[in-house]
């Protein structure tokens, strides 16, 4: 029986492993850090997946990374406050009709 072995790692750029890791048995790809969009808006990270035990088995894929912005200073409303008011004086205009004589 032949079992294949598959190892994981990020290679290339030093900067993309202080922002990301990789699982290297599942290749599960978490963030270290937390991201702020308005600083960086994508990573790419370079994957290599390989057998240990063979150099022949081995690929490389480009992996990018979308940051989603979010609204860091949403809007805060005050409580709105009903007031009721009792109107107790009403205006009125009356107009008199003259008649001539």
């Amino acid at each position: 029986m032949y079992l294949f072995l598959c190892r994981y790692a990020i290679i290339g750029d030093t900067s993309s492993r202080s922002y990301f890791d990789i699982d290297p048995v599942t290749g599960e790809i978490t963030a270290k850090v937390s991201f702020d969009y308005e600083e960086r808006s994508s990573y790419t990270l370079i994957v290599k997946a390989s057998n240990p035990h063979s150099a022949n088995f081995e690929t490389t894929v480009r992996v990018k990374i979308n940051v989603k912005g979010v609204n860091e200073f949403p809007p805060k409303f005050i409580q709105v406050t009903r007031i009721r008011l009792k109107i107790t004086t009403i205006l009125i205009t009356v107009q008199r009709e003259t008649k001539s004589p």
